[in-house]
């Protein structure tokens, strides 16, 4: 739930509030799935997402950079999640 609570604040503008529930979604799926599961590399997109609304051009690099290599390890090469990555 805290990864549709941030998805509210961030429709809402309220930026913070969404990094804040977004990483405590990734903390949860860090601890709970293998490290290559495609929910932390959503989890990643979403955080990127964040940073892009608030002018953070090397944190949404950064997190847009984790969230393909992730894809990467997991999808098939044409997938469609990569290309959007």
């Amino acid at each position: 739930c805290y990864n549709c609570i941030a998805d509210i604040y961030c429709n809402m503008d309220v930026y913070d509030k969404a990094l804040s529930f977004y990483n405590k979604s990734l903390d949860i799926f860090q601890k709970a799935v293998p490290t290559n599961h495609v929910q932390i590399a959503l989890l990643y997109f979403s955080i990127s997402d964040v940073y892009y609304k608030l002018r953070d051009k090397a944190r949404t690099l950064s997190y847009l950079q984790q969230s393909l290599n992730l894809r990467m390890q997991v999808l098939p090469p044409m997938h469609p999640d990569i290309e959007e990555t």
